[in-house]
């Protein structure tokens, strides 16, 4: 009795343990920031230092997928602030300051894509494929920043006015701004020229 009680108790951990979901890393557990020299001031208005930001592209360049850069690499900065309050108020400028560093990633990788699509239209034969893709993304973008907007809104509302909600929409701005300036980056860098060229 005992042997097949051990049997089934085996069976059923193996058996749930496939279905339970994984156990993921805490965000940015194998990357290590460095303690900031600069003051919660300083932090927050003009950013955080060249060793930070190496560790975040670091972090980028390792995990690659939009989906692991949000996940993992999002919320690095926040980490190394130097916030030694610990109030609301202090807490959502620490992520302001790092959601200031994914929106510039985001609008720089845009600009630079926009560029490269608009050369692209230029050169392609209209006759054959009409299509023009900077239409397209620029379209794509103005979708993908309303419905952003509107997540990162949700995140807040569902905490009915509470403090709480303020930092989960910031937080949620920073890494869906992650995830985006990433996707647009890989767009560029997958781009191909047209027929081989």
């Amino acid at each position: 009795m005992r042997k097949s009680v051990s049997i089934w108790m085996l069976v059923v951990g193996v058996v749930f343990g496939a279905l339970a979901p994984p156990v993921l890393a805490e965000p940015g557990a194998h990357y290590a920031v460095p303690k900031t020299t600069l003051s919660f001031a300083d932090f927050t208005a003009n950013g955080p230092d060249a060793e930070i930001i190496s560790v975040v592209e670091r972090c980028v360049r390792e995990q690659g997928h939009p989906g692991k850069v949000e996940a993992i690499c999002a919320g690095l900065i926040t980490s190394a602030c130097p916030d030694e309050t610990g109030t609301t108020a202090s807490t959502l400028a620490c992520l302001e300051a790092e959601f200031r560093y994914w929106n510039k990633r985001m609008e720089v990788a845009g600009a630079r894509l926009s560029f490269v699509l608009k050369q692209e239209d230029a050169d392609a034969d209209q006759d054959v494929y009409p299509v023009h893709l900077e239409i397209l993304v620029a379209g794509g973008q103005m979708r993908w920043l309303a419905f952003a907007d509107q997540w990162c809104a949700y995140e807040h509302a569902r905490f009915r006015g509470g403090s709480l909600g303020r930092v989960t929409s910031a937080s949620c701005r920073n890494n869906k701004t992650a995830y985006r300036a990433i996707e647009l980056e890989q767009a560029i860098a997958n781009h191909a020229p047209v027929n081989g060229e």
